[in-house]
């Protein structure tokens, strides 16, 4: 629809640019991302479940603690992000929650040296 009529009102089906930061998500966007948030937290809460389950490797078990953060902080960041009117100290709050959740996916997947050493896993 958007490449056959490039001059429609199509603001109402997808949204409005509020700044340079931070869009107004209407209709159909709107509900993709709900849907979308709610499989990516219930199947990423699963997942690392199913990581702090294992009994033999305590790396493992780190990993599924840090993801199960991360999850929940993207879910809570992206809520705030995608539903919420922002005001700008909003704004810095979700978008913090979003930082530390990638931050703690990157820890949770990769689980580098650095952060066995501090866990004393090595």
């Amino acid at each position: 629809f958007v490449f056959f009529a490039p001059g429609a009102p199509i603001d109402g089906i997808i949204g409005i640019k509020r700044n340079p930061v931070d869009i107004d998500y209407k209709g159909f966007i709107f509900v993709f991302l709900a849907i979308s948030l709610l499989i990516s937290t219930i199947t990423g809460n699963d997942f690392s479940i199913a990581s702090l389950k294992v009994k033999d490797n305590p790396a493992i078990k780190w990993k599924g603690r840090f993801l199960i953060i991360s999850f929940n902080l993207f879910a809570i960041g992206a809520f705030g992000d995608g539903f919420i009117p922002l005001t700008p100290v909003t704004l810095i709050i979700f978008r913090t929650f979003m930082l530390i959740s990638s931050t703690t996916y990157y820890i949770g997947f990769i689980l580098p040296k650095w952060m066995r050493k501090l866990l004393s896993l090595e």
